[in-house]
């Protein structure tokens, strides 16, 4: 059974007993300061040290943060914790309100990553795991699309290797920036394009490609809060988009009410520790890809069209059409025009 529909079923079980939503009143952050302001684009190496000023955070944590499965909209949201330490480790747990049984575990440390969920009527664990070495040989990524490191990035950690970058920046027509990078694995290269606010130098979007061109993963942040000690901004919102081969689209949004920057919370030393006392393992490195099996009693409702999401092409140059779209926007809207070396400020 694919990630997503295994999530999308538990969290049904959990939450489909009418919970009560959770509801935060909207907080005002500390603005980034202006990076660029100039009326011509920075030059890739201004842009990737502006980026890279996140390398200056090791650890990132909060026990205030909330998560709601947008691709099944009538769930209430769930409480969760995050913990992030680099350069592999992360522990996102997720449960309903006023429960303590975490409904959603996942997490990787230098040697795995997992995720582990309740499944069946009895509601026994079921851990699905592999090691990152062997991972990059699967090339047909039919339960997880991308390793769950990829949410640090998606929270405000990524880094710009120059080496990996093949096109850009580029101007897009919403005055961002794009930059495109490759991945090569050994089961094919895979590709990553970043958004870039132009001005205060902070990626906003990200997009992964499969080795066959194919969409994978996306992230979209917001409500970013500048920390003055460390010189960079973290997002308050994140919103991902995962598309296993052969099966739905999961798509959550996250909030986070406090970071604790530079520090774990809690000190537990088996943190980053896999769990060992699941009823069923499965090494999803050797799993096949089958065709998807629906989730029982879950009715699967898509929030974005699969039409609508951006499809990779070859790399851009300035002054061609890209192919990328908003979320939301139709399919047969314009493409967005890349200028050749003007931006608009945000």
């Amino acid at each position: 059974m694919r990630a997503s529909a295994v999530i999308l079923m538990v969290m049904a079980t959990f939450c489909g007993g009418g919970a009560t939503c959770l509801n935060r009143p909207a907080t005002t952050f500390q603005q980034s300061p202006v990076v660029w302001n100039a009326p011509v684009a920075p030059a890739l190496s201004d842009v990737i040290a502006a980026v890279n000023r996140t390398g200056a955070i090791t650890q990132l944590s909060t026990n205030q943060g909330f998560m709601e499965v947008r691709s099944m909209p009538s769930l209430p949201k769930l409480t969760a914790s995050i913990a992030l330490q680099r350069p592999r480790q992360i522990r996102l747990k997720a449960s309903p309100p006023l429960m303590v049984t975490d409904m959603v575990d996942i997490g990787s440390n230098d040697q795995v990553f997992w995720f582990e969920v309740p499944e069946g009527m009895m509601m026994k664990r079921t851990l699905y795991f592999a090691d990152h070495e062997s991972y990059q040989h699967v090339a047909q990524r039919s339960v997880l699309p991308i390793e769950p490191m990829w949410i640090a990035d998606a929270f405000g950690l990524a880094e710009i290797d120059p080496n990996t970058v093949i096109s850009g920046p580029t101007v897009r027509g919403d005055g961002k920036l794009e930059i495109h990078c490759q991945l090569v694995q050994p089961a094919g290269t895979m590709r990553r394009v970043y958004w870039i606010d132009a001005a205060l130098g902070y990626v906003t979007d990200q997009y992964v490609y499969s080795a066959s061109g194919a969409l994978v993963a996306e992230s979209h942040s917001a409500r970013h809060e500048y920390f003055d000690d460390i010189g960079c901004a973290l997002p308050h919102q994140v919103d991902l988009i995962l598309a296993p081969v052969g099966g739905p689209p999961l798509s959550l949004r996250i909030e986070v009410g406090r970071y604790m920057v530079n520090q774990i919370l809690g000190g537990d030393p088996n943190l980053f520790v896999m769990p060992q006392d699941a009823a069923q393992v499965v090494n999803i490195a050797q799993i096949t890809n089958q065709p998807m099996s629906s989730a029982p009693g879950v009715s699967i409702e898509k929030t974005v069209p699969q039409d609508a999401l951006p499809a990779y092409s070859a790399p851009l140059q300035a002054g061609t059409s890209s192919r990328f779209r908003p979320i939301g926007q139709a399919a047969n809207s314009p493409a967005v025009q890349l200028g050749p070396t003007h931006y608009r400020n945000q």
